[in-house]
Order: structure tokens, then sequence, then C-alpha cells
């Protein structure tokens, strides 16, 4: 007689991966160090987009190369999921990436956020939503990457 056995854990369907190959398509693509610099730090860390929108300067710990991932209120509604805190730790290269997009694009932005609005909406206002969704519908048309989301890069 045959049992069928159930593992706990195991995650039906298979969570959504990217092949280095479209990673590297994606990160080509992005025009701007802000928006390489938030994929890739997706992509090494595991972060969720709400963990990444709500990243404070003083979260990326580039003397321990670590990233504090802490829960708190923020002004674009980012959040932590299930209030946990967690440190993270990253290459540095990551720092490297930071560092580039802090001198070339962030400038003399003040706000405490590390992605913050550029180009539009109100500058220097935190990140939302919404612009990572157009970010991510802009990397589709022009790579082909269809049913790409942010969180296939917290599985891969």
């Amino acid at each position: 007689m045959r049992r069928q056995i159930k593992l706990r854990g195991a995650l039906e369907p298979a969570p959504q991966v990217i092949s280095r190959h479209d990673l590297k398509d994606l990160l080509d693509a992005c025009s701007r160090l802000r928006d390489r610099f938030l994929l890739t730090l997706l992509f090494e860390t595991g972060m969720r987009v709400g963990e990444a929108l709500g990243l404070r300067h003083s979260d990326m710990d580039v003397a321990h190369a670590r990233v504090d991932i802490e829960p708190r209120m923020n002004a674009n509604d980012a959040r932590v999921k299930g209030w946990k805190p967690r440190t993270v730790p990253v290459n540095t290269e990551l720092f490297a990436l930071y560092a580039r997009y802090m001198d070339e694009e962030y400038g003399a932005v003040d706000s405490d956020y590390v992605f913050v609005n550029l180009w539009s909406g109100p500058v220097g206002h935190a990140m939302s939503y919404t612009g990572v969704r157009s970010l991510v519908l802009r990397l589709r048309r022009s790579t082909g990457l269809v049913t790409f989301t942010p969180h296939h890069l917290r599985h891969t």
C-alpha cells in the first residue's frame, strides 16, 4: 500500500525565479543607477519591495557589510512584513553601486530614504510602490520579460 507523504514547508507551486541571463537583461535595461541599485539590492538580499522602499541611509551599514531591515512607519506606506527586524549581509560591490547612486544621481537631495523620486513626482520624497510598478512595466516592455515581478528576485 502506498502512502502520500506531505512535506512541511514545501512550496506548491515552486516559487518563480529568473535566470542570470534575464537578470542581466533587466539590469542592462535600467537607464538609471537608482533602478539598477534597487534591482540589485532585491536580488542580492532577498528583500521584499516594501522593505527596500522603507530603507533609510542609516540602515546601510557599510562598515559591517550589512543592511538592517527595520520595521517602522514610512511616508510611502512601505512596510516590513510581520514587523520583524533583521540584518542581511551584503557584498562590497553592492555598496559600491550604492555609493555611485548617491554620488551621481541622489546628490544634494535632502531625505532619509534611500529610494526617492528623482525625476518625477515630488522630488526627494520616498519612492512609492507605484513608482516601482512603473519601473517594472518599463522593464517588461524593454526586455520582453512580460511575467517579471520584483518578487522573482527574492526567490532567485
